[in-house]
């Protein structure tokens, strides 16, 4: 039986939503976040080729960019692992994207509307709710500046701590969280069963996870990204120690705990281990760097998950 590739990687996510045959499930996340007045009837994707060469160069973004036929424009990113940032990042990307599609001689009143989407596997926002709409709004009194920006967070492990009654109102949103990170495979065959769309979906996952040349990219990608994290701390320790920083810097510790974290991860499963959705995600919760780096040390040594974290 094939493992299931993790949706979440954002290889694996840019390969699943830019098939050709993929359209229907781009319109129904899409609707699902962006709730639009009338239905999405067309949506092209502007960057459907994946460059494969600079699946591992580091700050690469893999991401969807989508034009829909009243000309708005759709940037969507999956991001599985905290990184600094990445609120700033978010209104430079959709910034960018809104003042790169006016041409010469075009009026600033015909320029199309442009949304971020930033799919997220961790805990970004100190709300809890799981899905965040900013908009250019008046301080005091609300009153929308204009309507042509909008920046969406969805922050997927936050549905899990929130009861279903809560989220009645974004119950498609919370169908796809639960397809990008289940709580056990369960979900993902419940969903199938009530909603087509998700029977798709599942069988477009299954179909990716079989293939080698995604396997293959999905490894090189989240093996690029340790690589990153862990070289991002490495320069940052040297920095501080030439006294080039002083104190205790964030960007350090950030980029040391998600080093630390995904390496738990793939130790374990170049054992042999099969990581539930609780471990990981009791892993990537996890932002003590001492406990990681003991977790890290167990896991090359224990003969089962409990003895790691035990």
């Amino acid at each position: 039986m094939t493992v299931l590739l993790d949706p979440t990687n954002d290889v694996v996510f840019k390969i699943m939503f830019s098939r050709p045959d993929s359209t229907d499930l781009l319109v129904s996340l899409l609707t699902a976040v962006l709730r639009p007045p009338s239905p999405i009837s067309e949506v092209t994707l502007l960057n459907a080729a994946l460059d494969k060469n600079s699946i591992t160069d580091r700050g690469v973004v893999l991401d969807l960019h989508l034009r829909l036929e009243d000309r708005s424009q759709i940037n969507v990113e999956m991001q599985a692992r905290r990184i600094s940032g990445m609120r700033e990042r978010a209104v430079y990307h959709v910034a960018r994207m809104y003042g790169s599609a006016i041409v010469r001689g075009q009026l600033y009143s015909e320029l199309a509307p442009c949304a971020g989407i930033f799919l997220l596997g961790y805990d970004e926002l100190p709300s809890a709710r799981f899905h965040s709409t900013f908009r250019l709004l008046e301080v005091h009194d609300h009153v929308p500046l204009s309507p042509q920006i909008e920046i969406h967070f969805v922050e997927l492990l936050k549905l899990r701590r929130m009861a279903p009654s809560d989220w009645t109102q974004e119950s498609a949103l919370a169908d796809w969280a639960r397809f990008f990170r289940p709580v056990d495979e369960r979900d993902r065959e419940e969903l199938a069963m009530k909603d087509p769309v998700f029977t798709k979906a599942c069988k477009v996952l299954a179909q990716v996870s079989e293939d080698p040349d995604a396997q293959y990219l999905a490894r090189a990608r989240e093996e690029g990204e340790v690589l990153w994290a862990h070289e991002v701390a490495v320069n940052r320790r040297e920095a501080r120690d030439d006294g080039l920083r002083e104190g205790r810097d964030e960007g350090l510790r950030e980029g040391r705990v998600t080093g630390l974290a995904q390496s738990v991860s793939r130790v374990l499963e170049a054992r042999g281990f099969p990581l539930s959705n609780e471990i990981r995600e009791r892993i990537d919760r996890c932002s003590d760097p001492a406990l990681l780096e003991r977790w890290l040390a167990r896991a090359a040594v224990a003969n089962s998950i409990d003895a790691v974290f035990e």
